[in-house]
């Protein structure tokens, strides 16, 4: 059974600053938490109060306040303070393929036909959060996703869980001194701050912040992007910034099928990249059943990865070692059309892009011919949405081609999102060269973004608070910062209300993390 979570009640994110030892959760602006949600995880008279309306503990932005917030627990049926969950938040980041992983050698270990190679994006703008508790008290492995529920059993995240224990297990050796039993069920929240399962490698973050969540939970530390293979393939390489290239690897075991960063995200400064989000609805056929069928069906997708890939991936790494962004631009469109084809070669056919994609396609091979060059390069995932690659320098100028050729329907305001777009007069002989008909809404907003590390945010979109978009909420609808929001979906499933937070020590972390705690 799905069980939605109920919107929380706006509350102050803390500015940085106030992240010292002994904070609370947030400001005392946050309402009591009530009804079917705060009944998760606990039973008898503490469940029946918290299902009819008993008071949530929230903790005050002070010193004192997780003390406050432990007592009150304890008084309401709560998790006492010694039982209390151990509990890591972190971040990773989302990449983009340019040259594309499609096809399983082996479904179960998740090993890939080829080798694949992406750009990671800056956290700043995209990424996926995740609060990942253990505790004795846990009866049962639990999952949400964006505020909704969903089976903790998946194989693939049972996958990722058993590996990391096998690690810790494996690192502890027969003295096992951690307070925290490798036997614990967890309980995960995980938040997205773009669309889920729109061709914008939202398992790609999710899974490679899950593995290093619960690595950093049980202590783990080492190559982890093998593990992260384990839940989605192109996970791998979201635990490193840059440019990266998954390794088909040859051994049956998967041991050698790693990922490996080809150059830092400094190494190419002027790169930037802008997402045209046409829509954010589910795509029809998910990646995973999409690729088996393609393996199943098209020829076409065989002697791709035996006779084009390899050479295309050592061009790649060559165009990117060089900044060549005309080899590196027309190399990423044509991988991406290959890809695609690949697509239509499956049998029945499967279709990721839309109209709107394939005008924009358009759009950006008819702006490329007026300059005579490659000035955009756009490439697609397993879906709709359009991916542009451009330097610094063409940014603004395309932005308002963009604009032209597909005018925001109502929400001119919100269209430009993520790092600044100047304002760039539009020629008119370059719109008349390149706008076709326009058409009205066909793309909802542009994210601006550029590549970024491994690690989490910059300290100006901390000092923010975090805040999700679109339009500053969660995907769930709640309008707290999104790290709040993921912690007090696993907390209040735990039924230990709102813990104190030694915010003090938060340490950059391993892995793509980006901050963890553990309750006070």
């Amino acid at each position: 059974m799905r069980t939605a979570l109920p919107a929380l009640r706006w509350r102050r994110p803390l500015p940085v600053a106030s992240c010292r030892q002994g904070a609370g959760l947030g400001g005392s602006e946050a309402g009591p938490l009530r009804g079917p949600i705060a009944a998760i995880g606990r039973s008898g008279p503490a469940a029946e109060a918290a299902a009819n309306g008993g008071r949530g503990c929230h903790a005050r932005a002070a010193v004192g306040g997780a003390a406050r917030c432990r007592a009150r627990g304890s008084e309401r049926g709560g998790m006492a303070e010694e039982r209390g969950p151990a509990v890591v938040t972190c971040t990773a980041p989302v990449n983009i393929a340019v040259i594309k992983y499609w096809g399983k050698r082996d479904t179960d270990l998740i090993l890939p036909i080829n080798s694949s190679l992406s750009v990671t994006l800056h956290q700043d703008q995209l990424r996926t959060t995740t609060t990942a508790a253990a505790s004795r008290d846990f009866t049962e492995d639990r999952l949400w996703l964006n505020g909704e529920e969903v089976d903790a059993a998946q194989p693939r995240l049972q996958a990722c869980l058993r590996e990391v224990r096998r690690l810790a297990r494996k690192r502890r050796g027969d003295e096992d001194a951690s307070p925290l039993n490798l036997s614990y069920k967890v309980h995960v929240a995980s938040e997205n701050n773009f669309p889920t399962a729109a061709g914008l490698a939202s398992s790609a973050a999710g899974y490679a912040c899950l593995v290093s969540a619960l690595a950093r939970l049980y202590g783990v530390e080492g190559e982890l992007s093998e593990v992260a293979r384990r839940g989605s393939g192109s996970a791998c390489r979201s635990m490193l910034g840059g440019f990266v290239q998954w390794h088909r690897g040859e051994r049956p075991d998967g041991r050698d099928s790693v990922a490996q960063q080809l150059a830092p995200e400094t190494h190419w400064p002027e790169l930037r990249v802008l997402i045209l989000v046409v829509s954010g609805e589910k795509k029809a056929v998910g990646s995973t059943a999409g690729m088996q069928s393609s393996v199943d069906t098209s020829p076409l997708l065989k002697y791709r990865a035996e006779a084009v890939v390899p050479e295309r991936l050592s061009r790649m790494a060559r165009h990117i070692q060089e900044r060549d962004f005309e080899g590196f631009g027309q190399l990423t469109m044509q991988d991406s059309n290959q890809f695609h084809a690949t697509c239509l070669d499956t049998f029945p056919p499967i279709f990721y892009l839309n109209d709107v994609s394939r005008a924009i396609i358009a759009l950006a091979h008819r702006y490329n011919a007026h300059h005579g060059r490659t000035k955009v390069a756009y490439t697609f995932d397993a879906g709709p949405n359009a991916v542009i690659f451009a330097l610094e320098d063409t940014v603004d100028e395309f932005v308002a081609v963009v604009r032209r050729s597909f005018p925001p329907a109502s929400n001119g305001d919100r269209f430009l999102r993520g790092l600044p777009v100047g304002t760039a007069a539009l020629p008119e002989e370059l719109a008349a060269a390149v706008v076709a008909e326009p058409v009205p809404g066909a793309v909802r907003y542009i994210l601006h973004t550029k590549p970024g590390p491994r690690r989490g945010m910059s300290k100006e979109t901390k000092r923010q608070g975090l805040q999700m978009s679109p339009g500053g909420k969660s995907p769930s609808g709640c309008g707290k910062t999104q790290g709040e929001a993921a912690r007090e979906m696993v907390l209040e499933a735990a039924g230990s209300g709102c813990w104190g937070w030694r915010r003090g020590a938060l340490q950059p972390a391993r892995h793509g993390t980006h901050w963890a705690a553990r309750p006070a």
